[in-house]
């Protein structure tokens, strides 16, 4: 599993490991808004800061 961020990336082999960081990104992906939603969640937040 290759991570990467803005600085480096990393690779995960260790199958324990990547375990849990698919169940991580599982869960993230499980709890975010729909992109409809997230579209109209930071419509709304961008109007309220004018």
């Amino acid at each position: 599993m290759l991570l990467e961020n803005l600085e480096s990336s990393l690779y995960v082999e260790e199958p324990a490991n990547v375990a849990r960081y698919a169940e991580a990104f599982e869960r993230l992906t499980a709890s975010a808004l729909p992109f409809e939603r997230s579209l109209s969640r930071i419509t709304q937040l961008k109007e309220r800061e004018k």
